[in-house]
């Protein structure tokens, strides 16, 4: 199995929140016109749209993951020869 359809298949998931979150604001903009269940459609679309944005910030931190373990096994393997002080002190407790 390939890594090119997974990249794919999350470009396409991420074209398709994005699209939604697109029609829910339009839908929402709209609710005003509707006399009474307009406002509870709107709060409603507004809940909809911050449960997607909360899986596109989700996902966006899951990406990040193996950047973020490289960076800290680099300061975990980091010398600290020749380095002084309260620098030296924060490294160290990094490194723990």
């Amino acid at each position: 199995m390939s890594s090119a359809p997974a990249t794919h298949a999350h470009s396409d998931s991420t074209q398709l929140r994005e699209q939604l979150i697109a029609a829910i604001d339009i839908v929402k903009d709209g609710t005003a016109l509707i006399p009474v269940a307009g406002q509870y459609i709107g709060p409603a679309l507004g809940v909809v749209k911050g449960l997607l944005d909360l899986v596109g910030s989700f996902k966006g931190n899951k990406e990040e993951l193996p950047k973020l373990k490289e960076q800290i096994e680099n300061i975990t393997k980091l010398s600290l020869n020749g380095i002084e002080g309260d620098l030296r002190n924060r490294l160290e407790h990094l490194q723990r």
